[in-house]
Formats: structure tokens, sequence, C-alpha cells
């Protein structure tokens, strides 16, 4: 079952371009760098980064996400609660942050299934949309190799 960890970062203000380069870094360089105990291989299958493009109060003051991806729950809480390369560069990155919001969740591989074959029915049930609605006084028509930017 595919398990997920997402990491939300806080930085201190005096924290700077370079700073957040080399921890965006040190979270990249984790895909090669840590490994299962049971077999001595990586384990970490993705990590996703993101800006946080909502600078609203909601977000206090969180700027960056890194969500890792792993096979299975297990692997998620060896990279939580033993790995050690993982605490090590969460240690090495402490000076800079301000706070940190961690979650972690698993996902039935049946449910995103399930969602995406009712999009897919959903898709096939309405006709193709012809005009851009936010044009007013009529649409442009699309074709498919338009992506309606002009």
């Amino acid at each position: 079952m595919p398990s997920y960890h997402a990491i939300l970062l806080r930085f201190k203000d005096d924290a700077t371009t370079d700073n957040k380069m080399g921890t965006y870094l040190g979270f990249m360089s984790q895909l090669e760098d840590c490994h299962y105990p049971a077999d001595n291989a990586p384990y970490i299958r993705s990590i996703v980064v993101g800006n946080n493009s909502e600078m609203d109060e909601v977000m206090e003051g969180y700027t960056y996400i890194f969500t890792l991806h792993f096979s299975s729950p297990g692997e998620r809480g060896w990279y939580v609660n033993g790995d050690p390369i993982a605490k090590r560069f969460m240690r090495s990155i402490e000076h800079l942050i301000e706070k940190v919001e961690r979650v972690s969740w698993d996902s039935e591989l049946q449910g995103a299934q399930l969602i995406q074959e009712n999009v897919r029915q959903n898709e096939q049930q309405q006709p193709p949309r012809s005009e851009d609605p936010s044009r007013e006084g009529g649409g442009q028509q699309l074709d498919s190799g338009s992506d309606g930017v002009s």
C-alpha cells in the first residue's frame, strides 16, 4: 500500500536562498542515500517539492512542502523513526528552520483507481467544451493543439 510523508517548512527570516537550495538538494539526495535495512537498497520512491503559492494566514508562513512517497507504511515508519541518514539531515537544517509540520498517510490504490474511473466516466458523459467561458461575448474555438492562451 503506498504511503506518504509530507514535511512543511517555515524557514527563519535570515535563511538565504543558498540555504533553501541546500535544503532542497539535501532532501533530493535522500533518494539515493537512505537505505532500507532489510535489503540495504534505496527505499524512497519519489520526492515532490512545492513552494507555497497561497501565502495567507492559514498557512502560518510555511513556504515549502516536501512530500515523500514510499511503497509501504513500514518504509515510511523507518524514514520517520529510524533512518539515521534522514535524522542526520533534519538535524543539519534545524538552525535554518523556524517551524516544521509533518503529516503521514497511507493510500489504498483501489481508491485512487475508483476515483480515476469515475472521472473518466464523467468526462465521457459530458460533451466537449468548445468555448472559453472566461471570455465575454462568445468564446474562442480551441483545437487539440491550442492551449487557449493568446
